[in-house]
């Protein structure tokens, strides 16, 4: 049958028709295209590339759908010196509430929501300077400079990730740094914009961020898990629940795992509360900054095996102070709170032998001036706690720490209240073979002045009905024990005839922690009080020739003013 004019006519439009709807589906494709690669090229300026596949936009419901997003670290960056990248993979995100002149006009995204389902995000770092090398620029100059338009590229009212995984993964180890199991994200005001140097720059009012089932594997046997976490914004607050540190060996068997003397750490903390945290000064320049870290509820037991060998060579242990200002990340911290704690020590001296144990209960404390950001390059800690020893004695702790120019400065104040005489033989090691069999101390007070090589304590210490014994291992101890008991001052007492003050002088062992430190002048303060000269003289002549021994083999390891970087050790 013959098609008639009027009939070619329709036809010929509605052809032209579809053409023109096909033509304004692409061209509206094209546009958003256009506007993404906008969005693209800025991240590239930032050091990452960003690839997507298929575009549709929907222009009366103001809707972008974008395929196979993959945001990914230059290969570049990753030889920069602070090479820390993240990677995102997504199947798909959905755009909503697209302005639509401002895409058209100015190919720019302001857009009301974006949502991102169920991507794939890793975080790739390396742990040590040496591991990294410097890069010159990552482009040329002239392409460095880029767009200045200082226009936003990219507005979004907020930004949704859901039932996000991923992980965090240092470059040169095998086990994951940190792997989340779930990942949820509400950010509100976000924007990139691009500065006057060209470099884009992040915009941010809001943020709710959550994870769920987090975990870490930490040299050499230890594993990390926290059962959640919240970081909200402009809260300025981050609150983590149930965070767990256990070895993967048991403290019974540790041993066969280590080649030198080392502690085993076993933890557990109810709630941890970081508030007044600058998530923008973290994200922009690396800054941890916080006005207080709290914590409540932690259980924290340290085990010791003295039957392990000593490593040779131990290198040198910088006290606290010292440690923060070598730091090469920037942290103002005003101050750590720990409330409702229980930290016990285990020590053992022979292999398969049973661990005496020194619990602090009810650990409340304050730790203050946290900061390495001064003009001076000074570092002022404090830490003043309390707590109840084998939930007995009531004692107090107050440490001053300085470190700027000079080696840093030590003051501090120990008290003790109310001790069972028999409680000081667990407090004694190898070094005093000496152990109280009845007596009651009443009051043990201690002010220690010092550096970071030596110190010097005055000891007042009030007790009654002392009776002491030493160890087996003594020569001739069953007759020196009758002789100190004859001449020991059973009762020390303020009101008392021959009222003592203990004096002690001590050096720091320099491959030691500061609680060691105190503990030295502690100890030689009480014994001075307690046991007479020529006890004293016989013990002082063995303690000081192995202290010396071992920090001549520190000091040969590494000279003095070297510092290291290392964790605080009990003992």
């Amino acid at each position: 049958m013959a098609i008639t004019r009027r009939g070619k006519l329709g036809i010929g439009l509605l052809v032209l028709f579809g053409a023109l709807l096909l033509g304004i589906r692409l061209s509206r494709n094209w546009i958003a295209r256009k506007a993404l690669e906008r969005v693209a090229k800025v991240a590239e300026a930032g050091g990452y590339q960003v690839t997507f596949g298929d575009v549709d936009f929907s222009l009366l419901g103001r809707h972008i759908r974008v395929a196979d997003l993959a945001v990914t670290p230059a290969l570049d960056s990753l030889a920069l010196d602070s090479s820390s990248t993240f990677s995102i993979q997504a199947a798909a995100i959905d755009l909503r509430g697209v302005d639509v002149l401002a895409l058209i006009r100015h190919k720019v995204l302001h857009v009301g929501h974006i949502r991102i389902h169920a991507p794939q995000v890793e975080h790739t770092f390396a742990s040590t300077v040496s591991s990294r090398t410097k890069a010159g620029p990552t482009r040329p100059d002239e392409e460095q400079k880029g767009d200045r338009t200082g226009l936003s590229v990219l507005r979004a009212d907020t930004i949704q990730i859901t039932n996000a995984k991923g992980h965090s993964q240092d470059m040169h180890k095998d086990h994951p740094a940190l792997a989340v199991g779930q990942l949820d994200v509400l950010l509100t005001g976000a924007g990139v914009s691009i500065g006057d140097n060209g470099k884009p720059s992040l915009m941010l009012n809001g943020a709710d961020i959550r994870m769920r089932d987090t975990q870490a594997h930490l040299e050499p046997f230890y594993h990390l898990h926290i059962d959640s976490l919240w970081l909200g914004m402009p809260q300025d607050t981050a609150v983590i629940f149930g965070l767990s540190f256990t070895p993967d060996v048991n403290a019974r068997n540790y041993r066969e795992h280590v080649k030198y003397q080392v502690e085993l750490y076993q933890a557990r903390v109810d709630t941890i509360l970081l508030s007044g945290f600058d998530l923008a000064a973290r994200l922009d320049a690396g800054i941890l900054r916080a006005q207080r870290l709290h914590l409540a509820g932690a259980v924290v037991e340290i085990h010791r095996d003295k039957s392990i060998p000593m490593r040779p060579d131990p290198p040198r242990k910088p006290l606290l102070a010292e440690t923060l200002q070598g730091l090469t990340n920037p942290i103002a911290l005003d101050s750590i709170t720990i409330r409702r704690s229980r930290i016990t020590y285990h020590e053992r001296l022979v292999k398969g032998a049973n661990y005496g144990s020194l619990t602090f209960a009810d650990v409340h404390g304050t730790l203050t001036g946290l900061h390495n950001m001064r003009p001076d390059g000074a570092v002022a800690l404090h830490l003043d706690g309390r707590a109840r020893v084998w939930d007995k004695a009531r004692a107090h702790l107050d440490l001053r720490m300085t470190k700027g120019s000079t080696p840093t400065q030590i003051e501090l104040h120990v008290e003790l209240r109310e001790l069972p005489a028999v409680e000081l033989s667990r407090m004694t090691d190898d070094l005093v073979h000496v152990k109280a069999t009845q007596g009651w101390i009443h009051r043990v007070d201690m002010r220690m002045r010092g550096d970071d090589r030596q110190g010097s304590a005055t000891v007042e210490m009030h007790y009654d009905s002392l009776k002491i014994e030493l160890a087996p291992t003594v020569q001739y101890s069953g007759l020196l024990t009758h002789l100190a008991n004859t001449v020991i001052r059973s009762t020390n007492m303020p009101e008392a005839k021959g009222y003592r003050v203990g004096k002690s002088a001590v050096e720091r062992r320099q491959e030691a922690g500061i609680f060691n430190y105190l503990w030295l002048g502690l100890r030689e303060g009480m014994m001075d009080v307690m046991l007479p000269k020529s006890l004293l003289e016989q013990m002082n002549k063995k303690k000081n020739k192995k202290v010396q021994k071992a920090n001549a083999r520190t000091n040969a390891d590494q000279p003095e003013g070297k510092s290291g970087k290392g964790n605080e050790q009990v003992r």
